[in-house]
């Protein structure tokens, strides 16, 4: 029985790591940047005094373009930081007649970040689904904010992935070593053949380069060949003809009894690090598409009327409140794994 950790340090202690959804301790840190390509909002005052308001009470510093950390699933779920912050950039700074900006931005502040155990901020609180207006406008930014975070990760999870398995297919190269060409040439055999050139004397030469061809016919000492990149035939000296295309890699020798083994280690390495890979790719791609769920039926119920715009619409609401319970249960999922890993006083008491 292993501890409750989540897939890396699984993986840094016991070398092991657990299929996606498997590991209710599973986290990732997700980077995220305030993209003024997505977000549409310029460097003025009022963005900096969010950007600002963000890093002293937030802890997440994206001023300067600098990049904040967020931990998945934990920021997504109740008490995490993930959509107030894209809700808290999105905003308008308004308050009540007579509120500054800086109380505005305070007051807008503690309302997106209701419950996410920040100094001074009120209790949790549940968001009511924005049905119409400003406020279902800024949900689709903000969700569109998220998505936008989500997948440059998973971009970046593809790219890993693919240079990992590079690494691995050169691994199995090694442990499969290729067999030595074959010198006999048959009809059909790809082949690199030195062609006629232009002698110094004007009379037909043999090229300084071979060339990929294919073997037409043979007869005796000579060779008829058709080159792949003008489809012209020469005849040649069987002499000037050798077996393998052209990007035929050399026989591949047999790794000693040491080689193999530490190749196999790395090899079996690669894979649990593309598992590990899969796995956190999983917990931010389940987010990515969440938020884009979000932002394709608020895209269809502006363009949909009667009948039609209240099917959509009870569809949203029931995607709300099933995320709404999702959130919640996750949080009083997190309190009892607590309790049951640190104890009830956060010191083993159980």
């Amino acid at each position: 029985e292993f501890e409750g950790v989540g897939d890396i340090e699984l993986f840094a202690r016991y070398g092991i790591v657990t299929q996606p959804k498997t590991n209710v301790y599973a986290s990732v840190v997700l980077p995220v940047r305030f993209n003024k390509s997505v977000e549409e909002l310029d460097q003025t005052a009022d963005t900096k005094m969010k950007l600002d308001m963000l890093a002293e009470r937030a802890d997440i510093d994206l001023r300067n373009g600098a990049q904040a950390m967020l931990e998945l699933p934990k920021d997504y779920f109740a008490r995490g930081r993930m959509m107030p912050l894209a809700r808290f950039l999105r905003c308008e700074l308004k308050g009540l007649p007579g509120m500054s900006k800086e109380d505005a931005c305070g007051a807008l502040f503690e309302f997106y970040f209701a419950g996410c155990d920040i100094e001074g901020v009120q209790a949790l609180s549940k968001l009511p689904l924005p049905l119409a207006g400003v406020e279902s406008r800024l949900e689709e930014e903000a969700r569109v904010i998220a998505w936008d975070w989500c997948n440059k990760a998973t971009q970046g999870y593809d790219k890993s992935g693919a240079r990992m398995k590079k690494f691995i297919d050169g691994a199995i190269k090694k442990l499969v070593p290729k067999k030595a060409k074959s010198t006999v040439l048959q009809v059909g055999d790809i082949v690199q053949a030195h062609f006629k050139a232009k002698g110094p004397d004007g009379q037909p030469a043999k090229s300084r380069a071979p060339k990929e061809a294919k073997v037409i016919a043979m007869s005796g000492d000579t060779i008829s060949v058709r080159f792949t990149s003008n489809s012209v035939r020469h005849e040649v000296p069987v002499a000037w003809v050798s077996p393998g295309a052209a990007d035929d890699e050399s026989a591949t020798e047999e790794l000693s009894e040491v080689e193999r083994a530490e190749t196999m280690k790395g090899l079996k390495r690669l894979f649990l690090s593309l598992a590990l890979v899969a796995a956190h790719e999983d917990i931010v791609d389940g987010i990515r598409m969440i938020c884009s769920n979000f932002v394709r039926l608020y895209i269809v119920l502006e363009k949909v009327e009667g009948e039609k715009w209240e099917g959509f619409m009870e569809d949203l609401s029931k995607m709300w409140s099933d995320e709404v319970e999702m959130v919640w249960q996750h949080e009083t999922n997190a309190s009892a794994r607590y309790v049951e890993t640190y104890g009830a006083d956060g010191f083993g008491t159980k």
